[in-house]
């Protein structure tokens, strides 16, 4: 992948750093525009800087007084974003469709530095009620598409498990902004490990009937006796790799991700095997295995005989990054507090990601590989959601969600899109 002249390989496409300073010009609307209209409006150009900053790929910046300029006037505001080193520049014109109530938006994309339209970022998005963040999320992933070849996640989703009190978790989703959280699930019992499978739905380990069975959207894809547990779809969405346990065995089978019939038995140890992970390529995994003593990351293809240990000391939660270079799993950091700990394959290198001072578990890539939704637990043990870029820099809260959330999942591991390589 190569952006502005440099080129990156391996693990350092995951690489957040800022592309393009942008300003985004204060919207065109008809004379006497109706409320709902305005609202709409002041949504979307809200969300477009909002979604261009979350990024952190992009700067973004208002500039008031474009629509009402005359030429003279626009000739100097173009003059001074070109001396400050503004790159784009985005005009919007909002008006009213022909369906009620819905809003179109006119974007036009300009290269301050160079000159002209960017034709590819142009776009005439259409805005029923409550798809502002949305549709502005879509333009901003195109736009990361464009620059560096691979789609961005603003707007994209994360699920997971929530403890509404003492003995009872629902499964939740919310905005990776942390915003529209709802419930999945309503059962009162213990419902944990979410993951996100084929056209966004939703797996977890449920209670509900006493047996610890693997769901799928509210109903059983796996009630084997015992436990059914911490499932994860191949990026092909083909194959669902489930532990399971009976009597004293727990390990990782791979089924079938429509029939559920058994495809390979990943382990047959007697340990506990648990905590699957996929590469890209649906043919390899990493899992959590105590069979040396503490749990440890392991490594298998789907039909090998013999697995191979990646990890030292005690660890957990290992995820594998859909680019396929790096995985990052939870490391004990002493003081029972554990650290997200990043490996890169390309280079041998491991790097502890998060701090020792509080205690950091559960990571989750994003579907692009370049940021890691974990959950920080507080010194007085409250649990938060964090996401961080791949690197462990910009770590921030995710919303500020009033209950305690565990083993977040990230949405959309198959919308990642290269054809726009450059």
């Amino acid at each position: 992948m190569c952006v502005n002249g440099r080129c990156r390989l391996g693990s350092g496409r995951a690489a957040v750093e800022v592309l393009a300073e942008i300003v985004v010009a204060d919207p065109a609307l008809p004379p006497q525009s109706p409320r709902w209209l305005v609202e709409r409006t002041t949504a979307y150009v809200r969300a477009l800087r909002e979604h261009l900053g979350w990024t952190g790929f992009y700067t973004a910046r208002r500039l008031a007084g474009w629509a009402d300029a005359d030429a003279s006037e626009r000739a100097t505001k173009v003059a001074d974003m070109q001396s400050r080193g503004v790159d784009r520049m985005v005009t919007i014109s909002m008006y009213s469709g022909v369906d009620r109530g819905v809003a179109r938006a006119k974007l036009v994309v300009f290269d301050v530095r160079q000159g002209g339209i960017i034709e590819a970022l142009s776009r005439n998005p259409r805005l029923p009620p409550g798809a502002a963040r949305h549709r502005a999320a879509d333009w901003v992933n195109q736009m990361l598409a464009m620059d560096t070849g691979i789609a961005g996640v603003a707007g994209t989703r994360l699920v997971a498990s929530l403890q509404m009190k003492p003995g009872v978790k629902e499964i939740a989703v919310l905005d990776v902004d942390g915003r529209g959280m709802s419930l999945v699930t309503h059962n009162g019992g213990l419902n944990l490990d979410p993951a996100w499978g084929p056209s966004d739905t939703i797996g977890y380990m449920s209670y509900r009937k006493s047996n610890a069975d693997w769901m799928v959207d509210g109903h059983p894809k796996s009630q084997r006796p015992g436990m059914n547990a911490v499932g994860a779809w191949s990026p092909d969405g083909r194959k669902l790799a489930l532990t399971v346990s009976a009597g004293a065995h727990t390990d990782v089978v791979v089924v079938d991700a429509l029939s559920s019939k058994e495809i390979a038995r990943l382990t047959a140890h007697s340990s506990v095997n648990t905590s699957p992970t996929w590469a890209p390529d649906s043919e390899r995994l990493a899992f959590v295995s105590d069979r040396v003593g503490g749990p440890n990351i392991w490594m298998s293809g789907l039909h090998a005989q013999k697995a191979r240990r990646l990890t030292a000391g005690y660890c957990g939660s290992p995820d594998w990054s859909p680019l396929g270079d790096t995985i990052v799993y939870a490391q004990m950091a002493g003081g029972g507090r554990f650290a997200i700990v990043r490996h890169d394959f390309d280079s041998g290198r491991t790097v502890k990601l998060t701090s020792d001072e509080t205690s950091s578990e559960s990571p989750a890539f994003s579907p692009c590989g370049r940021y890691i939704a974990y959950i920080r637990v507080r010194p007085d043990k409250w649990r938060e959601l964090w996401l961080m870029d791949a690197d462990g820099r910009r770590a921030r809260q995710i919303g500020s969600v009033r209950r305690p959330l565990f083993a977040p999942s990230w949405s959309g591991r198959s919308s990642l899109q290269h054809e726009h390589r450059r």
